[in-house]
């Protein structure tokens, strides 16, 4: 009988995907290319790389719910922000047949798997640098260009976004019921988080208008070089408040002090988007709250390795705010 992917090792499972995205190369007109595997995660990401160095980046949708009609929204919106100049990110490349990215059926993952192939982005991860400040004031400044451009971005025809009113985002719940297997504290814990964010975000959607967002801009998908940020992995994109992509920023931050380098960089730019005092630290919550939702239910066996320090972080930033 044939292994389950998520019982996998982490090495069968890039072997595996390595194979899939070498069949993928041929649908982007890129057959024969050299891959290699540089992020192994939520999703997983290769370098394409062709005789002078890499050509693009090609993202294999692994643990994504992504459908096709936010696939289409999703380059659609890259696309037009690459047009306007607003903002620095990878430009998506067309299949060969010009779609905007690319479908298979995957044997190992009893499923289809989408792709998508974008150009090469050089530079360093903003979380990998020794001394962040000028990024991190950069990352504020890029948030509310993207806002502005958000605001105003219509959708295609055939093309949608998931809304981010849902706490866990558009993710099966493992919380409430207890499918992740938490202690009795920290489901406790988690389960009482869960309810102060629903009550925050009724108040914020009472406030603000819902856009196009990112939802994921982070040091581990902004990029810096020759003092420029580019931002990618617009994986999460999707229809929320502006104030929900300052809060899920400012998560993957340790303190205060880095935080707020990103709202100065943001008021650089516009005033910050509609809020309460507390409300920020509230959607901090969420975030953590939501990657301990994820972890728990990945295919990904290096993350869930990692949930009894994703669940401590979680339930510090929820004790934060009920004590």
């Amino acid at each position: 009988m044939t292994t389950p992917f998520a019982e996998r090792s982490e090495a069968d499972q890039i072997d595996l995907l390595t194979a899939l995205a070498a069949e993928f190369l041929h649908d982007f007109g890129v057959g024969g290319a050299a891959l290699r595997v540089i992020n192994h995660g939520y999703n997983t990401t290769f370098a394409v790389d062709g005789a002078s160095g890499p050509i693009g980046a090609l993202r294999l949708n692994v643990n994504s719910p992504r459908t096709t009609a936010n696939l289409a929204a999703e380059v659609a919106w890259m696309t037009d922000l690459a047009a306007s100049g607003l903002v620095s990110l990878p430009r998506p490349l067309p299949t060969a047949s010009g779609a905007p990215f690319a479908t298979r059926k995957s044997e190992v993952l009893e499923r289809s798997v989408n792709a998508v192939f974008c150009t090469w982005l050089p530079g360093q991860l903003v979380h990998t640098l020794e001394d962040p400040r000028d990024a991190l004031r950069a990352t504020g400044r890029l948030l509310a260009h993207l806002h502005a451009a958000g605001q105003s971005f219509n959708l295609p025809d055939g093309a949608a976004l998931p809304s981010l009113r849902p706490v866990l985002f558009n993710h099966a719940d493992v919380i409430t019921e207890n499918v992740a297997g938490l202690s009795v504290e920290d489901h406790a814990v988690l389960v009482r988080g869960l309810q102060v964010v629903e009550e925050t975000l009724g108040a914020l959607h009472d406030l603000d208008d819902v856009q196009v967002i990112h939802a994921d801009v982070h040091g581990g998908n902004l990029m810096w070089q020759n003092d420029t940020l580019s931002v990618f992995d617009f994986d999460d994109s999707g229809i929320g408040l502006p104030i929900q992509d300052l809060g899920i920023s400012l998560s993957y931050l340790p303190d205060d002090a880095l935080r707020s380098l990103v709202l100065e960089g943001y008021e650089d730019v516009a005033p910050l988007p509609p809020h309460r005092e507390g409300d920020l630290q509230v959607l901090i919550a969420q975030r953590k709250i939501q990657l301990v939702n994820y972890i728990a239910s990945s295919s990904n066996p290096a993350h869930r390795e990692h949930l009894p320090h994703f669940v401590g972080m979680a339930r510090a930033a929820v004790e934060g705010l009920v004590g």
